[in-house]
């Protein structure tokens, strides 16, 4: 197998997208009910704790387990010294000790999507993909993670257009060390990780438990008009 897809045989893939589904319509659920709490003018934190709670409370009826956490908080350590070089905190993560061979562990960083090079770089940025990407970040053992854009509304949502655009540029794709499909793609559309779900995936480089890769899907998703 291609050391670009080695990562699929440990992954339990049809269990991940059972959990983005669960994700994605427990947004949509919330969000459908128009509540001042769980609206855009919220910030971004308050809008992953409270859809994180929702999430565990609702797992077992969805045939998940409760293995949910938000804003969990976690540290670079100096492994010499064991002294703190960066502290980190996780948007939303879901783990399961269910599946065979391997656990499943997933991250999910989220970033609210505005029009402008600063939400783009918030995305991709150190702030958010970059979050993966640097030794020792976030999903540190794992191949997989999931980005998740939020849009205002879906007449705002030629603002994933603008930064689908901004990553294909040379510059983004060199820093974030894209590697393009078979067919020379660098943003793989439609998503093959998360098919229905995802609109995108990326894949980079990064040598990291076990894994040469590092696959991202990313999903996006809105509040009603």
């Amino acid at each position: 197998m291609n050391p670009r897809d080695a990562w699929r045989e440990a992954f339990p893939a049809e269990s991940a997208q059972k959990v983005v589904a669960y994700v994605i319509s427990t947004w949509n659920e919330l969000a459908e009910r128009r509540l001042p709490a769980f609206s855009w003018a919220q910030h971004e934190p308050v809008l992953t704790l409270t859809l994180k709670d929702m999430l565990k409370d609702n797992s077992r009826a969805a045939g998940l387990g409760k293995g949910w956490g938000g804003e969990d908080a976690f540290q670079k350590l100096d492994k010499t010294t064991l002294k703190r070089l960066k502290g980190f905190r996780t948007d939303i993560t879901y783990h399961s000790d269910r599946e065979h061979p391997r656990e499943l562990l997933l991250t999910f960083e989220w970033k609210k999507l505005k029009l402008g090079s600063r939400s783009n770089l918030a995305y991709y940025g150190q702030s958010g993909m970059g979050r993966f990407l640097e030794p020792e970040g976030y999903a540190k053992e794992e191949p997989f993670g999931v980005m998740v854009g939020i849009v205002e509304s879906p007449k705002h949502f030629k603002i994933v257009q603008s930064l689908k655009k901004a990553m294909a540029g040379e510059d983004v794709l060199a820093l974030l060390h894209v590697i393009p499909d078979l067919d020379g793609k660098h943003l793989r559309t439609p998503s093959r990780e998360m098919p229905g779900l995802a609109d995108f995936d990326t894949q980079h480089v990064r040598h990291s438990g076990g894994f040469e890769t590092f696959m991202f899907s990313h999903v996006f998703v809105t509040f009603p008009e």
